[in-house]
């Protein structure tokens, strides 16, 4: 009778079975663990469930891998078509947004020239100038202008030969001509494709011919035959400003006399436009490339196509189209659109300061940043060490070095970042011929780093600016 009531005698290790004192005859019944016999009796199954889980597991990895790969070149398909999808709807929104300003911009045009067609003659005709029969009609109630066939433009070219450019512009390419009498010109030969090139073809044709100034390039004629637009020009021989300006054996020959007369030249061209026309005219587009020089070296300024129109009694306008070159527009211009005369003094600023120095705005004048010529100029200026910026080749002393040093006074007054600081064309001119008078001190000009804005103090009128207390007057066009 076992206390653990089952009949039997329990051991859990073998010592306990030996160690029981018990020296009688018994049968014992041993339940032994046979798991890890089995375990070793069958290791090959284990192998194999082992191995083929590895294998498993494996083929997911790879499977995914896989999948992750053509999941990458589904969205890399997606990603391309959207792209795609995109450009093309972005090409044909501007080609929308180009045609719509192309439509603004010639209504604008028409009511200009609407309005030049009341000065130049008693009967008004069609500003539809793009046809032939209209071109003809402009030539035949202009004061001079020739109608000439494309014939003849292909004759005086020599076929618009190479050996014959003078120059190529954003809408077209000029040539120098002969015509049959021997008078040389030069052809302005317009873009085909371009709709701003047809704007600035009916734009100049009409225009110029209505200007008349000893400082602006003469208009004699055009041609509109066979889908061509060409302008017809007077021949400067010594081509222009920039041809000499920034031509390191070329330059020498721009004697300071011939600089200054150069500055006023195109300053009285400027207000000649902005006042004395029977047209208030915003060039837009005044740089050294467009201020050509005749046989004496005098200045005629040219290139009409993008010139506006300004009433009377308007101070300024806004396009949505901002045409003209970097370097030379205003920043509320290049910015917002706004242009006005101070856009066009801006640019005179500009030209002033290159001629001075014979360096190109655009450059990079210093080292460590990217500092454009206002701003290399104003630096110099403020370290009053304006007579750095003149030209070495000149070697100024005396009365023409103190006319170059205010030729530079104006040049930065007239790059002044608000419109409201900058001069009028009449103080500009009054203040490069004013010997003794006491200039107004420049402040920050605009883009004086690189293409970045720097904003100044808040604007003051220059057109109250006295000079030695004394009012500016308005000096009278040549």
């Amino acid at each position: 009778d076992l206390p653990n009531g089952t009949g039997c005698e329990l051991w859990s290790n073998m010592t306990q079975l030996l160690e029981d004192g018990y020296t009688g005859y018994r049968e014992l019944y041993i339940q032994r663990e046979r798991r890890l016999e089995v375990l070793k009796k069958f290791w090959w199954i284990w192998l194999i469930v082992a191995t083929a889980g590895t294998l498993f597991l494996l083929s997911l990895v790879w499977i995914g891998y896989r999948m992750q790969q053509t999941l990458l070149l589904v969205i890399r398909f997606f990603w391309m078509l959207g792209y795609f999808i995109l450009r093309s709807l972005k090409k044909n929104l501007q080609k929308l947004y180009y045609h719509v300003q192309y439509s603004l911009e010639a209504g604008t045009r028409q009511m200009e020239q609407m309005s030049l067609t009341g000065l130049g003659s008693s009967s008004g005709y069609s500003v539809k100038l793009l046809r032939t029969s209209k071109v003809r009609a402009i030539a035949k109630k202009s004061h001079g202008i020739k109608l000439f066939s494309f014939d003849s433009m292909v004759k005086a070219t020599d076929n618009f030969s190479i050996s014959n450019r003078l120059g190529q512009g954003g809408f077209g390419i000029v040539y120098k001509g002969m015509l049959e009498d021997g008078q040389e010109i030069a052809i302005k030969r317009l873009s085909r494709t371009s709709k701003q090139g047809r704007l600035e073809f009916t734009n100049e044709v009409k225009l110029v011919d209505k200007l008349q100034h000893t400082n602006l390039v003469r208009l004699i004629g055009c041609c509109s035959e066979q889908g061509e637009r060409i302008v017809v020009y007077e021949y400067m021989k010594n081509k222009s400003l920039d041809y000499f300006l920034f031509d390191s054996s070329r330059k020498v020959l721009l004697t300071w006399k011939k600089r200054f007369n150069i500055v006023d030249g195109v300053a009285q061209g400027l207000l000649y436009l902005h006042k004395y026309s029977r047209l208030k005219i915003i060039h837009r587009d005044l740089k050294s490339g467009n201020i050509l020089l005749d046989e004496e070296m005098n200045p005629k300024i040219s290139d009409f196509g993008m010139a506006r129109i300004f009433e009377q009694n308007k101070s300024r306008a806004k396009t949505r189209r901002v045409v003209g070159t970097p370097g030379y527009m205003p920043p509320e211009y290049r910015i917002d659109g706004y242009f006005s005369v101070k856009s066009d003094v801006f640019s005179f600023g500009i030209l002033l300061l290159e001629i001075i120095t014979s360096k190109k705005c655009h450059g990079s004048y210093c080292s460590d940043r990217p500092l454009n010529l206002v701003g290399y100029a104003w630096e110099l200026w403020i370290g009053n060490r304006g007579s750095e910026l003149i030209d070495e080749t000149l070697d100024l002393s005396g009365s023409d070095h103190a006319e170059a040093m205010r030729c530079i006074n104006v040049g930065l007054l007239c790059t002044q970042e608000h419109p409201a600081d900058r001069p009028t064309m009449s103080t500009v001119v009054a203040m490069i011929h004013s010997e003794s008078s006491q200039l107004p001190r420049p402040k920050k000009p605009a883009f004086f780093i690189g293409n970045g804005l720097q904003h100044t103090e808040q604007p003051h009128d220059l057109e109250n600016a006295s000079l030695n207390d004394a009012s500016m007057s308005d000096m009278e066009a040549r």
